[in-house]
Order: structure tokens, then sequence, then C-alpha cells
């Protein structure tokens, strides 16, 4: 079975449009040490969430709940950063998971944010959408080890692809 490692842990990506930060931060508790000391009843639990600094307005908000936080782990944050016009193509913070991304026309940049996390518990990742700002937060997809997905930048899709014994199923979501 396929293990997904936790997100790098405290990264930061800056977003220009808005003048944003995201800081991510994991916190991951030690292993509880076997001892006769009895410990606090309160066991520490991880932690995982995208916390977005407005540099304009000096506020922070944070992504997820903190019941959220404490079941999902972030595995990956995707935005678009930048238009490179000599290339035609738009920049994100990352380029992995981009399909169909050259020849595209100049438009503005998507406020879009997509982040996708790992539910320890349950083992499946989820996809979550919402504006740069992290404000309309959805979760848009359920996603188990053998499902895969892709931003088809040049058709503006989120496309979602579930392995079926002997079929697909192809999941599209505008971008």
């Amino acid at each position: 079975m396929k293990s997904y490692p936790a997100f790098s842990n405290n990264r930061v990506f800056y977003e220009s449009t808005f003048n944003l930060l995201y800081i991510t931060m994991r916190h991951t508790p030690s292993p509880q040490k076997t001892s006769l000391i009895k410990r606090d009843s309160k066991e520490e639990k991880p932690f995982s969430n995208l916390f977005i600094w407005d540099i304009n307005t000096q506020t922070k908000n944070a992504l997820f709940s903190n019941e959220i936080a404490r079941t999902e782990s972030i595995q990956k944050i995707l935005f678009e950063k930048e238009y490179h016009e000599e290339n035609q193509r738009l920049l994100f913070n990352e380029e992995t998971n981009l399909l169909n991304n050259k020849a595209i026309p100049y438009r503005n940049l998507k406020n879009k944010l997509l982040v996708e996390t790992y539910h320890i518990e349950s083992k499946t990742r989820h996809l979550w959408l919402s504006n740069k700002q992290g404000n309309n937060l959805s979760k848009v997809a359920t996603l188990h080890t053998e499902n895969q997905w892709h931003l088809d930048v040049g058709n503006g899709i989120l496309r979602i692809i579930k392995y079926l014994k002997t079929d697909i199923e192809v999941q599209e979501i505008a971008w």
C-alpha cells in the first residue's frame, strides 16, 4: 500500500496578486514514552493547517477548523502565481499535477486555491477548493490510493480519475 508522507513542515509560499503569505504548519507529537509515571491525561494530537497572512491588512486566517486540522495532513497546495508571456503559460507555486499548460492565451490569474490533504484514519486523500484568501472552503473530492487528479490548465478543469475494476470514472470540476 502506498503511504502518503506528511507535507514538508512549516513551509511558506508567497502570492503576489493579493499580497498573501501561505504558511503551512504541521505538528506531530512525540511518541509516548513508556514509564510507570502516569502522564497528563491530555494527549497531544497531530495538527496540520494552512495559515493565510494578509500582508496589507495584517490579518491571519486559518484555512481549516481545528477539528479538520487534527484529522487531515496537508500534502499539496496549488495556486496560480503569474502569467509567463514569453512561454505563453501560467506559472504555479508547484509544477506537479499540471496538464495542458502551453500556448495559453493571456488571462487574469484565477482567485483559486487547491489543497490536497491526507485523512489519517480513513487513509484517503481529499481535495479542497477555496479562494486565495481562504474563504468559501469546500471539499470537492475524496480519493482512494489508486485515484489520480490533475489540473488541465488549458481547459480550466480540475480532473479526477477513479479507476474501477473494469472501467474508469472521470469527474471534472471547473477551475
